[in-house]
């Protein structure tokens, strides 16, 4: 009790119902589960689904420990991905309901509200967005994404500002390098952002999502190898300490690798015009 959020405010949001279950952790167990639901309506095949699965659990070992410990980023990867992968989908759909493609913005908002490097994916997704519904469809789901965001978010941020220390602690794990170079705790952020604002240049031109989900992983992988970069230059020793932080990219990277080596078994999702 009257312990800080290490995490930003949708992923407690999020977390509620598993909480009321009588344990968070349960919330792993069912985004794993929303996870391979959703692979698989993407690869249209439940054994490579399955196969895929399996292969993370085995050469993942950080997925076995955070399911067994109950840490929050397994479900925060999981249902980021998730309602990327949705908002993706359905928006551009013109047989998709208003009110699902309304839903599925604010969810994805929601998800937003977890973790602050998920933030720098914002250009490489509205991109994707764009290129498959138009830029009159995208705006509106894209603000309302952003809106949802800013309503989770905000309020705790104006009822303590020194004290959001979800943003510090996201501040402070890139910062504690800055003996080696100043400002380290701005310039790999603004890197990370960078690389997402030229990724979004990418036409959506094979497998759409597997060009987004490639991009995403791209993106989120950035700061994990500057800073464990950074921490084998200042302990002086190779120090893999911070890549079970690689669990953000994880899923991204995973299904756009497999996508690439089934291909042959995937049927191509068909473009929208603009």
């Amino acid at each position: 009790m009257g312990g800080s959020l290490c995490t930003l405010p949708g992923a407690a949001f999020l977390a509620i119902p598993f909480v009321l279950l009588g344990n968070s952790a349960y919330s792993n167990i069912f985004w794993l589960f929303v996870f391979f639901k959703t692979v698989e309506s993407f690869l249209k095949d439940r054994f490579l689904t399955l196969l895929l699965l399996w292969v993370m659990l085995l050469f993942s070992p950080v997925v076995l420990q955070q399911i067994v410990t109950g840490n929050s980023e397994l479900s925060n990867a999981l249902y980021f991905f998730v309602f990327t992968f949705f908002l993706v989908k359905l928006v551009p759909q013109s047989d998709t309901p208003g009110w699902v493609k309304w839903i599925v913005a604010i969810s994805f908002g929601i998800s937003l509200s977890s973790r602050a490097n998920f933030l720098l994916l914002l250009p490489v997704i509205f991109s994707a967005l764009a290129q498959k519904a138009g830029l009159k469809s995208t705006v509106p789901f894209m603000l309302l994404s952003c809106l949802a965001f800013l309503v989770i978010t905000v309020p705790f941020y104006l009822y303590d500002p020194s004290g959001f220390s979800a943003l510090h602690s996201q501040f402070h794990k890139v910062a504690q390098f800055q003996s080696l170079l100043p400002f380290l705790g701005v310039l790999i952020p603004l890197g990370g952002g960078l690389l997402a604002l030229g990724l979004s240049f990418r036409r959506m031109d094979f497998f759409d999502f597997v060009n987004l989900f490639t991009n995403c992983a791209f993106v989120l992988s950035f700061s994990i190898v500057c800073v464990t970069v950074l921490s084998t230059i200042q302990t002086g020793e190779l120090n893999f300490s911070w890549t079970g932080y690689g669990i953000f990219f994880l899923f991204f990277g995973a299904v756009a690798s497999w996508s690439h080596l089934v291909k042959d078994r995937i049927d191509p999702v068909p473009k929208i015009p603009n």
